[in-house]
């Protein structure tokens, strides 16, 4: 402000002396400068429209966490992930989790749709040291299978036996995380609701991966590789934050 002012009486002091004709010359500077910075201006907007798309990548790349943020972000989840429920719906993100955050007692949230799914990863990771419940040979019958993936009221309930069982069995809450990224909507809703309602923590995990003809869309394209998934906790109760 201060500067402005000066520059201002400045300029009025020099225009009280000045000559017309330099007066009428620097009135015509500043009009070619006035142009000159709308012709900038103009181009400017023609670039970022004709360019939207590289700008738009750049401007998610300056958003986008560095490997020392991301890391950051799962050593706590990670640390705290000796149980865990888990929605099923596709294999990808289920993988991710049990490769990465290494849960010792995993519970699955599935359908009639994700059974054998389910099934598989139980095959897969319980040699592994993965304990889960139900167990494979339960889930090969059906047992405490979600019957409605759009009954947030039956999934709850479920949820909330999970958590009931794994306290039973020695997880405390604080090393107890819900996952809420598969399954439906109402199924996350269940999940977060219940996890709240035990006092654990719920989490969600993005996808790194831009996802072909989506826009904007991405998910975990690999899930051996650490850096294609991006956990967040929706609600952190382990102590640590």
């Amino acid at each position: 402000m201060v500067v402005a002012l000066a520059v201002a009486a400045l300029f009025l002091l020099v225009s009280s002396w000045a000559e017309a004709d330099l007066i009428k010359r620097l009135d015509e500077a500043g009009i070619i400068l006035g142009y000159l910075l709308a012709c900038l201006a103009t181009g400017a907007a023609i670039a970022a429209f004709r360019f939207w798309r590289q700008l738009f990548r750049w401007l998610r790349r300056l958003r986008e966490p560095g490997p020392d943020a991301l890391w950051a972000r799962f050593t706590p989840i990670r640390e705290h992930a000796e149980a865990m429920v888990i929605p099923l719906s596709n294999r990808e993100q289920a993988e991710w989790i049990l490769r990465h955050l290494k849960p010792e007692r995993v519970s699955f949230l599935y359908t009639a749709a994700s059974r054998d799914l389910a099934q598989k990863l139980a095959s897969e990771f319980g040699p592994r040291g993965v304990v889960f419940n139900p167990s494979r040979e339960q889930m090969e019958r059906g047992e405490l299978m979600l019957e409605d993936a759009h009954n947030p009221a039956e999934a709850r309930r479920l949820v909330a036996y999970f958590l009931r069982r794994l306290r039973k069995d020695g997880f405390a809450a604080e090393k107890t995380i819900v996952d809420t990224t598969g399954g439906t909507k109402p199924m996350s809703i269940a999940l977060f609701a219940a996890a709240e309602e035990a006092g654990v923590s719920s989490i969600y995990v993005l996808g790194t991966a831009p996802k072909e003809g989506l826009r904007g869309s991405q998910y975990i394209a690999d899930p051996e590789k650490l850096d294609h998934g991006d956990p967040r906790f929706l609600s952190d109760r382990t102590g640590t934050s």
